[in-house]
C-alpha cells in the first residue's frame, strides 16, 4: 500500500464550475516546481487541464498514478501519490475541488495524517490563491492554530 488521496463524487460535476476549476489547476500545475506531464507520466508531454477533465502524473521515476476528475467522474476514485514530489499538485487540486464541490458533492480524504503530510500541497495552494482562499480544514486536518498555519496538523 502506498499513499493515497481518495475521492467520492457523489452528484454530477457542474460544467460551469468544473471550467472555473480546470483553469485553477492550469494555475497550480505552472506555479508549481515539480514537472507536471500526461497521466501516463511520459516525458516531454503536457497534463490535460481544459473544459473536461483534469488529468496528470509527474514525470518518468517522479510519477505514480494518475490524478483524473472530470466532469464524468462519478463515484470513487484515488490517486496513489506514494509521497512523489507530484503530491503538492495532487493536494493543491483536491483543495481547489473543495472550494468548488461541497461535501455533498464530492467527499475527499486522505492517507495524509498531519499537516507535515500536506504541506507542499498547502503551500502551493496559498501561493496560487493566497491567505484568504486557505480553508479551515484540509482532508480533516486543521491547518490553522491561533490564526497561523499549524504545522503541528491536529486532527
Amino acid at each position: 500500500m502506498g499513499y493515497t488521496h481518495y475521492w467520492t463524487v457523489k452528484k454530477s460535476i457542474d460544467a460551469g464550475k468544473f471550467k472555473k476549476l480546470s483553469a485553477d489547476c492550469k494555475m497550480i500545475v505552472a506555479r508549481s516546481s515539480v514537472t507536471i506531464v500526461n497521466g501516463m507520466g511520459e516525458g516531454e508531454t503536457k497534463p490535460i487541464v481544459n473544459s473536461e477533465s483534469v488529468t496528470f502524473n509527474g514525470e518518468a521515476e517522479q510519477s505514480h498514478e494518475t490524478f483524473d476528475f472530470g466532469t464524468d467522474s462519478s463515484g470513487f476514485d484515488f490517486c496513489k501519490t506514494a509521497r512523489k514530489d507530484y503530491d503538492e499538485v495532487v493536494v493543491a487540486c483536491l483543495m481547489r475541488i473543495r472550494h468548488y464541490f461541497p461535501e455533498s458533492v464530492v467527499d475527499i480524504s486522505s492517507d495524509a495524517q498531519n499537516l507535515n503530510d500536506i504541506k507542499e500541497g498547502v503551500a502551493l495552494y496559498k501561493e496560487v490563491f493566497g491567505q484568504k482562499e486557505l480553508p479551515r480544514y484540509v482532508f480533516g486536518i486543521c491547518i490553522f492554530k491561533a490564526g497561523k498555519l499549524n504545522f503541528e496538523g491536529e486532527k
